[in-house]
């Protein structure tokens, strides 16, 4: 059970890492809210 919970926390940390590192890409403004939820999701599984 603990490596399924690890496993499912891993991918949702990669996901929210690679989320927060897209937000660096050009966009049309709005960028900082995605920023501070995807940063905040990832700490909250680190």
């Amino acid at each position: 059970m603990r490596v399924v919970l690890a496993l499912g926390l891993l991918a949702l940390a990669a996901f929210c890492a690679f989320g927060f590192l897209a937000t660096y890409e050009p966009m049309d403004g709005g960028a900082l809210g995605w920023r501070i939820g995807y940063g905040a999701a990832l700490a909250a599984c680190t």
